[in-house]
């Protein structure tokens, strides 16, 4: 019934994953349809879910070898899997290279997030503004971010900074009459901002946006690129720190009230910071191949099976890094005779070895979702364990740093007390000699 009554690939698509009959992590269905059906092509549809839509055709071995192979090439992604284990492990080819870059630009794999929106106001007596944050995060970025519960929790918070420039100036462009940000100059931007951004403690990693109103001298200011083009998106990502989206204010008229009411896109601003998110969290999904043809992300900005490649890779990353991070502690114990292991991080080692082991178990069981969380679990055991506060005391201060602490203060000392033996030496023998002479 529901195969007739859609309209689209995509409703359809859609319609089957509200039955809930296969929508696991990591699961993934496969439906083949009429030679007759107008709602396919010849290609390859991948929906948005973990479903794949295939039309019949007499040669059903050739579909069988053709849906396997672009489930592994491009919905389980198992070459970026075997790269990310080749980069962490500290192997390199030139696919690990290139994904080298994308690792350097996301964040680090945790368990929580802070992400901070900010709008800065260059000049607030010459312009009052209004972003309507809150209603934006709920609209554009919360379902996004359900999406990826399983992956890691995310605190937002939002702030409005005033009288806070760029730090550097732009060049004005003759030819086009625009006032020009170079790809040198960002960087210098990022420093000055930063230094204004509110700051309160916390150990999660936090991922900085901010929307930078252009004064009413530098309007209109745009970013440029290596050929000196404009960039459509104005806007620029720094790794594993954020991004910023300038955007210009009408010019001031004369006799104009200040301050100047302005209201931030906050469609268009959302829609950039929504791409640079997936960016710093790992979310690289490159071009399809031209027999492939997949539905957008929609609303939440995610696909399912996006998710799932994000899952993996992690999870990998996890398992190799927790791994090395036993084996450090390990060689440690060795080159450290005198060091102690109380019951505290013994019981750390044992929850990551047991960890790492179980989330090994679960993956080759086909579980995900608990495998993740497994991987995720030994990774924390294994740092809390190798970063004790019981075990940082002797890695700083290991025996041949006592001596070199030491010596000096009692070398200088123990100079006397010998002397003073040898007088004392020669003294009982003294008195030995006149008692039996």
């Amino acid at each position: 019934m529901l195969f007739n009554k859609a309209i689209s690939l995509r409703d359809l698509d859609d319609g089957l994953t509200a039955l809930k009959v296969l929508d696991e992590y990591g699961s993934y269905t496969v439906y083949v349809l009429s030679q007759t059906s107008q709602l396919l092509g010849e290609k390859i549809h991948l929906g948005r879910h973990r479903n794949l839509f295939a039309k019949s055709d007499k040669d059903l071995n050739g579909i069988v070898t053709l849906l396997a192979s672009t489930v592994r090439r491009n919905v389980v992604n198992e070459q970026a899997v075997y790269e990310m284990l080749n980069l962490t492990g500290g192997a390199s080819t030139l696919e690990s290279l290139e994904l080298a870059k994308e690792s350097m630009r996301a964040v680090k794999s945790t368990s929580q997030y802070d992400i901070v929106f900010s709008l800065i106001n260059p000049n607030p007596r010459q312009l009052r503004a209004s972003w309507g944050i809150e209603e934006a995060i709920d609209t554009y970025l919360r379902r996004f971010l359900a999406k990826l519960s399983l992956f890691a929790d995310f605190r937002i918070e939002s702030q409005v900074l005033y009288n806070v420039e760029l730090g550097v100036r732009p060049k004005h462009n003759g030819q086009t009459s625009l006032n020009e940000l170079q790809q040198d100059d960002l960087p210098h931007t990022i420093n000055h901002i930063e230094t204004r951004l509110a700051s309160y403690v916390s150990t999660n990693p936090t991922l900085h946006f901010i929307v930078y109103l252009a004064t009413d001298q530098d309007s209109p200011l745009h970013i440029v690129n290596s050929d000196g083009k404009p960039l459509a998106s104005n806007a620029f990502l720094s790794p594993r720190w954020g991004g910023l989206v300038l955007q210009n204010v009408p010019r001031l008229l004369p006799n104009t009230t200040l301050p100047q009411s302005f209201t931030v896109n906050m469609q268009v601003v959302m829609s950039v910071f929504l791409s640079q998110l997936r960016l710093l969290l790992g979310i690289n999904t490159k071009e399809m191949p031209a027999d492939i043809e997949r539905d957008p992300p929609g609303m939440s900005g995610v696909r399912d099976w996006e998710v799932d490649v994000l899952l993996r890779q992690r999870a990998v990353e996890n398992l190799v890094t927790a791994t090395q991070t036993l084996q450090s502690l390990a060689e440690l114990l060795k080159k450290i005779s005198n060091i102690v292991i109380n019951d505290d991080v013994g019981e750390k080692v044992k929850l990551a070895t047991e960890s790492i082991e179980q989330a090994h178990l679960l993956f080759s069981e086909g579980d995900m979702k608990k495998g993740f969380l497994m991987s995720r679990q030994g990774l924390t055991a294994a740092e809390q364990a190798f970063f004790d506060p019981s075990l940082l005391a002797l890695l700083y201060f290991p025996d041949d740093q006592k001596f070199a602490i030491y010596i000096p203060l009692f070398l200088p000392i123990s100079i006397p007390v010998i002397l003073s033996l040898k007088h004392l030496k020669y003294f009982f023998r003294r008195d030995a000699k006149e008692k039996t002479a």
